[in-house]
């Protein structure tokens, strides 16, 4: 008599995030790419899937270690302020993120933009596709600018706007985190403000932006 032998396979769930920043490594203007290159690297060690999208000179697919990295080009290449270029850029990140979810058949589960600038297409693909949005803040306009100027009123502006549609705002800075307090009443109660101090706590709101996103807790 021949024994059958059932092997049980276990099937685990895999998140996939996609990350929007205005700077990665080689493509580097401050302090922020690398920050983000090292959250991401990191997180691509742990139950999920990780992928990037950054403009470039140009434009392709690549990895870095197991970060999926997308590029996109900018359309318009002369820039008369940073708001200008926020704006003009924004739509080069939809056109890719549109890209990148359709590549997907839509299989992404959270959206996670970094810094003001990448926010404008966050919300949008983040409307639009019906994903949740979560955001990495580095400074806001407050700690920067004057607020009294055209250009950085307008930031300020935006920050507000697009903070507005996130679930989870985060910063890794006490400074930053204090101001983003400053910044409660004018955010919907659904908004929740965290102090990050590691990839496994930024995983963990994952997993519970998800479970807020599908019951609608908010």
């Amino acid at each position: 008599m021949v024994e059958s032998t059932h092997v049980l396979y276990l099937k685990v769930e895999f998140l996939r995030v996609l990350h929007v920043t205005y700077e990665y490594p080689p493509y580097t203007m401050g302090e922020v790419s690398f920050k983000v290159r090292k959250l991401v690297r990191e997180l691509s060690e742990m139950d999920l899937d990780v992928i990037l999208v950054h403009p470039s000179d140009l434009e392709g697919v690549w990895y870095d270690g197991r970060v999926e990295i997308w590029t996109v080009t900018k359309s318009i290449k002369t820039d008369l302020h940073i708001v200008t270029l926020a704006w003009s850029l924004a739509m080069d990140l939809v056109r890719r993120i549109s890209e990148i979810l359709n590549y997907y058949k839509g299989d992404v589960d959270v959206i996670h933009c970094h810094e003001w600038i990448s926010t404008i297409p966050g919300v949008l693909t983040s409307l639009t596709f019906r994903k949740p949005l979560i955001v990495s803040v580095y400074s806001v306009e407050s700690m920067r600018g004057d607020l009294v100027n055209l250009i950085s009123m307008s930031i300020d502006g935006i920050e507000k706007l697009c903070f507005s549609h996130a679930l989870y705002l985060m910063t890794d800075n006490d400074k930053t985190y204090s101001n983003l307090m400053n910044m409660r009443k004018v955010l919907p109660r659904r908004t929740i403000i965290s102090l990050v101090k590691s990839a496994k706590d930024i995983l963990r709101i994952y997993r519970r932006a998800l479970r807020r996103w599908k019951a609608r807790r908010y």
